[in-house]
């Protein structure tokens, strides 16, 4: 019998934070807002230009199938990998938003708003761990995460699951680029990392005040963490 993902199985036990070895502190959840981030101007991207680079798509299936992570950074392999959530990050707070697209603010907030509606609801929790293992399967019978079939698993997962609730992300771009089945597979898997994403930073302590009194240690958590990227 498959066992269930494992980070999806720790929300119905909400003991997640128990799972790894460090304490966490502001540049943890700095990182894994990083990550909703970084899926929003992804998803933009994707809708607008139909194409994404292939090491964006491996960082975000990597973060889905890493079932059991010795920490926060090790969801995400490393702070190289996270530069593009980084520095939107660090334009969004510094500029109150006006430096990244307002699309990207939107899927953002809908993301955070999305992992924070699930995290209760243990039937969704449950259908989507299934989903998610399909994919890590098929994954490894063509020891190729970025495999169209599984893609397409993760995108189902999420079509299944998260589509289904009465609050969705809706993304906007070029009808040509997002009627594609394999481009709007992507969008989906990028969500699905996104959702995992707010997932984690609601775990380890993100909360939606943050944005207001925080503003300024988030970014300056950003900044050295893209220096930091930088060694």
């Amino acid at each position: 019998m498959t066992v269930m993902c494992a980070w999806v199985a720790a929300l119905l036990k909400q003991h997640l934070i128990k799972n790894y070895s460090m304490a966490y502190n502001l540049k943890d959840q700095t990182l894994a807002l990083s990550g909703v981030l970084q899926a929003a101007v992804l998803v933009d991207k994707l809708a607008r230009d139909g194409t994404v680079d292939h090491h964006e798509i491996e960082t975000a299936t990597n973060a889905i199938f890493n079932t059991n992570p010795s920490s926060t950074l090790d969801v995400y392999g490393s702070v190289q990998n996270m530069r593009t959530g980084l520095h939107s990050l660090r334009t969004m707070l510094n500029k109150e938003g006006k430096g990244v697209s307002a699309e990207v603010v939107r899927y953002g907030m809908s993301i955070l708003h999305i992992g924070h509606k699930i995290r209760k609801n243990n039937k969704l929790l449950e259908s989507l761990g299934a989903g998610i293992d399909k994919a890590k399967n098929q994954a490894d019978y063509f020891k190729d995460q970025n495999h169209e079939s599984v893609i397409g698993s993760l995108a189902n997962a999420y079509l299944e699951n998260i589509s289904k609730l009465n609050f969705r992300v809706q993304v906007t771009g070029n009808p040509t680029f997002l009627q594609d089945d394999k481009i709007a597979s992507k969008v989906r898997a990028l969500l699905l990392f996104g959702i995992r994403s707010a997932m984690l930073w609601q775990q380890i302590g993100g909360h939606r005040w943050h944005f207001l009194f925080k503003r300024g240690a988030i970014v300056k958590a950003a900044r050295e963490l893209q220096t930091q990227g930088l060694h």
